[in-house]
């Protein structure tokens, strides 16, 4: 009878872990500065001066590592020796979207992102702008 239970409860860890590396939102993403500026471009209202800062190498360089809990983030050219994850309550909306609420040390609040995924890519939308940043998976 042990040796069953010992079985059963190795069986249930295993699927757990299993259930984690299935989650499609972990995993590393790169900005995406083709699909970013194609999100730009299609709205109007954006002054000229700061549609031309964006376009100039401004995305593409932004990675995000999440993982089922945490995330971080760095630069391609700057990344740390060591990653450093801030936990995050991540939870699926819906099979494409979920939301992901932090504490920002820096602003001394939650935040809370919502992020949509679509063709192996995910979005959030930002700036006053309210275009949409793409990140693709690079791993």
């Amino acid at each position: 009878m042990r040796t069953l239970l010992t079985v059963f409860i190795a069986f249930l860890l295993s699927n757990a872990c299993l259930a984690d590396d299935d989650l499609f939102y972990v995993g590393t993403w790169k900005s995406n500065a083709e699909l970013t500026l194609a999100s730009m471009n299609a709205v109007k209202d954006i002054p000229e001066k700061d549609r031309k800062n964006y376009e100039n190498d401004f995305y593409g360089h932004l990675v995000n590592v999440i993982r089922k809990d945490s995330f971080t983030t760095y630069f391609d050219n700057q990344k740390p020796e060591k990653l450093n994850f801030i936990n995050a309550d991540i939870k699926i909306i819906d099979k494409n979207t979920i939301r992901m609420v932090y504490y920002h040390e820096r602003f001394k609040q939650n935040i809370v992102k919502e992020i949509s995924f679509e063709n192996g890519c995910y979005y959030v939308v930002g700036t006053v702008w309210q275009f949409k940043e793409y990140f693709c998976r690079i791993d």
